[in-house]
């Protein structure tokens, strides 16, 4: 389901440009009525997008709604969606680089924040940066080690009714795991359009 909350009134498209919203309870009243309904019938069985989208009320901190601790906790805990959850695209749209956030640190808070996976248009380069900086978020506090756990039980429940195969082949979409064996945790990151390099692995 993409994008949450939903770009249906926002006053710009996050592709060029930050984008807002009608206010929370404008949205709770008309656009996430479809949204829920929908997860009311696929519960942990589903993937969510969540936007790059200002929304009054919700995410008055300056971060949009996908990198927003409050937002993807009120996400979690008042609309009770417990399926995994994915950001847009990071590292090219407007809504983001219009904000100077570099491709590391917009995956960072869009984890940060409580998205399970990050997904952004890069190189082999950027993604070790990427990897380097997150595994030094872990090391930091910045990121917790049970939120990762966390994010990995979801990823692996959804992988579990076999929609995972079909979202990394069909949508080229693959994806890197590196381990760090003394810290014990694992990052799951998605590159998009790397086939070539498709399941390859750091141990």
């Amino acid at each position: 389901f993409k994008h949450f909350p939903g770009h249906g009134r926002a006053d710009a498209h996050g592709e060029d440009a930050p984008a807002q919203t009608p206010e929370l309870r404008s949205l709770e009243a008309n656009d996430l009525v479809a949204f829920t309904g929908m997860f009311e019938q696929m519960g942990d069985r589903s993937l969510l997008m969540t936007g790059h989208l200002d929304v009054p009320g919700l995410t008055d901190g300056g971060e949009p709604f996908s990198m927003n601790p409050e937002a993807m906790a009120w996400l979690r805990d008042d609309i009770g969606y417990q399926g995994v959850t994915v950001p847009d695209e990071l590292a090219e749209m407007g809504a983001i680089t219009a904000r100077g956030i570099s491709v590391p640190d917009a995956v960072e808070a869009s984890l940060v924040a409580g998205n399970d996976l990050a997904l952004y248009f890069g190189d082999l380069d950027q993604m070790n940066e990427v990897l380097d900086q997150l595994e030094a978020a872990v090391a930091d506090g910045r990121l917790s080690e049970t939120q990762v756990d966390r994010s990995v039980e979801r990823i692996m429940s959804l992988k579990g009714w076999l929609i995972y195969p079909l979202i990394c082949y069909d949508l080229r979409f693959p994806v890197f795991s590196r381990r760090n064996k003394s810290m014990e945790y694992d990052l799951l990151i998605y590159v998009a359009n790397w086939p070539e390099r498709r399941n390859r692995a750091w141990r």
